[in-house]
């Protein structure tokens, strides 16, 4: 059995490591945009957070073919920050991610 060795975007983000933390829970991403300004956000792509922050899925039409995941993309649920909804990035674009840290209210 040979290891495979993880992608890691020229930000030296491994991307596979990002997709498991979206898919867990609350993360905390730092991306350039296609205007080259940073965005930071709170993301994730666990369905029971994505339905919790209120997103339910449109009615499939009749007929439709379904879509056809692009590998270059990241699509993530912004769950807290500017705005709710689905966002996506190319993954070279990733600078950072965290695991998200609720702040402490006094």
């Amino acid at each position: 059995m040979t290891a495979t060795t993880p992608y890691l975007n020229p930000n030296k983000v491994n991307v596979a490591d990002l997709r498991a933390a979206l898919a867990k829970g609350l993360v905390t991403v730092k991306f350039k945009k296609v205007d080259n300004s940073i965005r930071e956000g709170v993301f994730t792509t666990n369905p029971e957070l994505v339905a919790a922050a209120g997103w339910k899925p449109a009615p499939a039409k009749e007929g439709a073919k379904p879509r056809v995941a692009n590998p270059a993309l990241l699509n993530m649920y912004e769950a807290r920050g500017l705005g709710n909804g689905w966002k996506s990035t190319k993954i070279d674009s990733v600078i950072s991610f965290n695991e998200y840290q609720d702040p402490v209210t006094k």
